[in-house]
């Protein structure tokens, strides 16, 4: 079952559920009993809406969900029943507490006060850093509020002292975000029973980052993070300012992540530790965990300009470069032979990796561009809408009668309109995805395709370079077609009939499962041939019978999007963004950088700051 139907059911059981607890009809103890265990059901939503890999999060409908005020309310109950316990809040409950708080805008005053009464003493940052955020936000609103009431029409001088206030809070929220991040990555974490999860902490420490890089008037993020940001804005209009951070502060800020990078990605028994403790299958997770480190310390570059030196030494690591993604790694491995990299190449990669890179402009529209990169122009008077019909084109187009499940839930106000009636509003899923009207004969499976990637995968056993990752996502697409087709058959009634024979489903699902191994071994930097050869005469072997099968079924085509990839990969070629300050970012700045440096600084200078302290 797809990520978004999850969400649907959920949600679903979540506001039944609601509904009938807060009735005075089911007062029984039984009744309460039961419907508490579908309340708690329903906080599976949290994994679905954070998950492990952030760009599963890019999927526009599970976007529309997340920006309802059910799925909001859905979040707090989550919230409710995690801190239920007696005595004070773990660093694991801080840590979902918090990402939960940054992604909904605000919590209630009564959950509000619940948290911060629990916060220990030890863990004062964290407390200082919720009663800064509670305030920034509570004052935001307001003068959204007054806003309107206003007709929009504010006095310059109030305006004037409502941005210098403004400008201060927001100095002491990133002050004390960091403090709160440092505490937490110092603490003497494998005597704690809960610590915080790794996925949590890098979830904070990118929120932390859009913060921080915020004072140059522009900065760099991923599309998953600044989606995250664009989801807690509850206000219809964005308002920007920088935060006025100053340089040495700034310096401490950036290096502080980079230490943290660092020491994740060169102490993996800790990390793998970390991972297992936080109930992670590290098997599983290690590999998303190591690229998603490495995509932060790409942010930190092309938001400083520096420690590209850092990114190299990390790069040429051998347990690094054997998790990530043969594509992501190909296109920034001519920049380790050249000793620079060049924005372009790595927006580039992030772009193939299903997250793509964008700036982000605070100031007034410029006219300078970089390629592979997504420009956003932010204003004094942005409009939220706007910037999810840049990020995501598909909400301007019209949508057919029968939408498939992707084309479904555009409107984020569609479960949180009034209504004069006191019945739970139910989310639902399109007629089209529970008996789709248009059929037609099933194409055959392209067998071809699986000498192709045979060769390939012996090509890029012997040749290293970015040159093959092109094909390996040509690749990836057509594997990813055959997943969806035999998804969909494996519903069919005629896997069901008793002439088609007792294993026919079974023989389905078991290509199905031998498909999606293929297409991740193209997901890996270093692949083991022999196994993957092993498994395409596999998937050959089933050739006679799945032929014979398919050749007698029809299927629907509108579930070809029942297996959702991940994110999506939009690239504004033609925006046109730039002031001097982003100039300075260029590709020739970090160029004549790394070629002043003589070989083996940067690694030398790479192993002195990996000196340290080897905790999280």
């Amino acid at each position: 079952m797809s990520h978004f139907r999850q969400s649907i059911f959920l949600l679903n059981i979540y506001e039944i559920a609601k509904f009938l607890s807060e009735s005075k009809e089911l007062d029984s103890k039984s009744s309460q009993w039961r419907l508490r265990n579908f309340l708690t059901l329903s906080t599976k939503y949290f994994e679905i809406a954070f998950p492990l890999d952030p760009r599963q999060s890019l999927m526009e409908n599970i976007i529309s969900l997340r920006r309802t005020e059910l799925s909001r309310d859905l979040l707090q109950e989550f919230i409710h029943q995690d801190i239920n316990t007696r005595g004070p809040l773990s660093y694991g409950q801080i840590g979902r507490v918090m990402i939960i708080w940054l992604a909904s805008g605000k919590l209630s005053e009564d959950l509000y006060k619940k948290i911060v009464g629990r916060v220990p003493t030890e863990y004062h940052s964290w407390k200082s850093f919720m009663e800064i955020l509670s305030c920034i936000r509570a004052t935001k609103m307001e003068e959204y509020q007054s806003g309107n009431a206003c007709g929009g029409k504010i006095s310059k001088s109030h305006l004037a002292k409502d941005i210098v206030r403004s400008e201060a809070m927001e100095v002491t929220l990133v002050e004390k975000f960091y403090e709160a991040l440092q505490d937490t990555y110092k603490v003497n974490w494998i005597k704690l029973s809960d610590y915080i999860s790794p996925s949590c902490f890098l979830y904070l420490v990118e929120r932390f980052l859009i913060l921080v890089s915020q004072c140059k008037g522009f900065f760099f993020t991923t599309k998953s993070s600044f989606v995250e940001w664009l989801i807690s804005e509850q206000s219809e209009v964005l308002h920007t300012s920088k935060v006025a951070i100053n340089q040495q502060s700034l310096e401490e800020f950036y290096h502080s992540v980079l230490m943290m990078v660092q020491q994740f990605l060169s102490n993996k028994g800790n990390t793998a530790l970390w991972i297992t403790r936080s109930g992670i299958n590290f098997e599983a997770y290690y590999k998303v965990l190591v690229m998603r480190l490495v995509v932060v310390l790409c942010l930190l570059c092309v938001n400083t300009g520096k420690y590209y030196d850092v990114l190299s030494f990390v790069l040429r690591n051998n347990d690094v470069r054997n998790q990530l993604p043969k594509y992501f790694y190909g296109i920034l491995f001519p920049c380790l032979k050249r000793r620079y990299f060049q924005i372009s190449e790595i927006g580039e990669a992030f772009q193939i990796a299903g997250d793509p890179l964008l700036c982000v402009n605070l100031r007034e529209n410029t006219t300078r561009k970089l390629p592979n990169v997504i420009h956003v122009q932010l204003g004094t008077t942005c409009n939220i809408e706007d910037i999810f019909d840049l990020l995501f084109p598909a909400r301007n187009e019209s949508q057919a009668p029968n939408s498939t499940v992707s084309e479904v839930m555009t409107n984020p106000d569609a479960t949180s309109s009034s209504d004069c009636s006191d019945q739970p509003k139910i989310l639902t899923v399109p007629c089209s995805e529970v008996s789709p009207p248009s059929e037609q004969n099933l194409q055959q499976v392209n067998w071809d395709l699986f000498q192709e990637v045979s060769d390939f995968l012996k090509l890029i056993g012997s040749e290293n370079n970015g040159t093959t990752s092109t094909v390996a996502q040509k690749m990836k697409e057509e594997i990813n077609m055959h997943i969806k087709f035999l998804t969909a058959a494996i519903t069919l009634p005629e896997l069901k009939k008793p002439d088609a024979g007792e294993d026919m489903a079974e023989e389905v699902q078991r290509m199905l499962q031998e498909l999606q191994q293929l297409h991740s071994f193209l997901d890996t930097s270093n692949l083991e041939v022999a196994k993957a050869e092993q498994l395409l005469k596999s998937l050959l072997s089933r050739k006679p019978k799945i032929e014979a099968l398919l050749s007698q079924c029809i299927v629907p085509t509108t579930l070809k999007d029942s297996c959702e990839e991940q994110g999506n990969t939009v690239c504004v070629e033609d925006e046109e963004i730039e002031s001097p300050s982003i100039a300075a970012y260029s590709e020739s700045s970090n160029k004549a950088t790394e070629k002043k440096q003589p070989k083996g600084k940067a690694k030398a200078k790479s192993k002195k700051s990996r000196k340290g302290k080897g905790k999280k």
